[in-house]
């Protein structure tokens, strides 16, 4: 086994140790892991549009009007008409990505941040273009 292997065993590690904090996450907030994702987005562009998380989530108008009613329903967001297209509604999220539980989300991403920013600018660069490289070239099967 060499360098290759090690590096394919951190990744292997990192996704993993990514996975669990999500699904905690996804049990602490008793969410599907669509409902998060959309909440993610949400929180990060207040506002969107919902053919905008349904272009993100990759999901249909019809599956996303189910999942936006959901987290209506939970008091999770808001629905605002458009001032301009009286069609859009704009969605808002009612929490903020920094109360509890919802910061906790973040908390392992804020984290590997932490030591990425430890790294110099080239080293950072590298570990990007060997990764990049490494998905597209596995993404193609």
């Amino acid at each position: 086994m060499g360098p290759e292997a090690d590096l394919l065993r951190a990744l292997r590690d990192y996704a993993a140790a990514a996975r669990e904090a999500s699904l905690e996450g996804l049990v602490e907030l008793k969410l599907s892991e669509t409902d998060l994702k959309a909440m993610r987005f949400l929180l990060a562009r207040p506002g969107a549009l919902a053919r905008d998380v349904a272009q993100q989530l990759q999901v249909s108008s019809a599956t996303t009007t189910v999942l936006v009613d959901r987290l209506e329903r939970r008091g999770l967001l808001r629905r605002e008409p458009s001032a301009k297209d009286r069609r859009a509604v704009h969605l808002y999220p009612t929490v903020t990505a920094e109360e509890e539980p919802w910061s906790s989300l973040d908390r392992f991403d804020r984290q590997a941040g932490e030591v990425a920013a430890r790294w110099s600018p080239q080293e950072i660069e590298k570990a990007t273009e060997i990764i990049t490289a490494m998905y597209r070239e596995a993404a193609r099967g």
